[in-house]
């Protein structure tokens, strides 16, 4: 409850479900939070506030990344992005 509040507050409309944040077992099964923290965690000031200002900028609901990948066209599947681990130098904001 504390999260759709928060959730909310933030203009968000949806939100992922208690078993996929539970990650593993039955949907019937209790809260096993030992295993939900494996799985999912939060950590404040993880981006560098530069970065985190150009990912801001990038994915704000009307921001060029959702008209420039046209992701609300109806045959628009799942897509993704692979990253090398090289160590390779980034090219744009989102390597």
């Amino acid at each position: 409850a504390e999260a759709e509040a928060l959730l909310q507050e933030g203009g968000f409309s949806f939100r992922l479900s208690a078993q996929v944040l539970r990650g593993v077992g039955s949907p019937d099964a209790g809260d096993d939070a030992e295993e939900r923290d494996r799985i999912v965690a939060i950590f404040d000031q993880a981006f560098p506030q530069d970065m985190l200002a150009m990912l801001q900028e990038v994915f704000k609901p009307r921001g060029l990344y959702w008209t420039e990948h046209d992701y609300y066209a109806p045959e628009r599947g799942y897509f993704s992005y692979m990253h090398t681990l090289d160590g390779t130098p980034p090219r744009n904001g989102m390597e």
